[in-house]
């Protein structure tokens, strides 16, 4: 992770600030896997998650909670789109392409 921080565009964010942007890209989903209690105020107009498997539906939800906003989720081939495909809260915000590590 420290390799994409660089201090002018990336930054690591901390508790007690108040972040607004246009786009929060969620490369690592699983850390939405647990309650989270000490978290930034994150405002985001468009929150981007890469999907490397599934989403369970606790971790849309806590997305949802914590961003204040409907995720769109890249899946990262054919293979996992078909696995998330059937699930059906987050059918409709599935982006139309897969994502690539050129959008890292």
């Amino acid at each position: 992770m420290r390799s994409y921080v660089h201090g002018e565009n990336v930054h690591i964010l901390v508790y007690v600030e108040k972040i607004n942007t246009e786009q929060l890209i969620i490369l690592h989903y699983n850390v939405m896997a647990e309650e989270q209690k000490y978290i930034p105020a994150i405002h985001a107009e468009h929150v981007d998650v890469i999907v490397e498997s599934t989403i369970e539906k606790e971790i849309n939800e806590r997305i949802e909670k914590y961003f204040h906003v409907q995720p769109v989720y890249h899946p990262l081939n054919s293979e996992v789109r078909g696995h998330i495909n059937g699930n059906e809260q987050i059918k409709s915000f599935i982006a139309t392409t897969d994502w690539t590590r050129e959008q890292s």
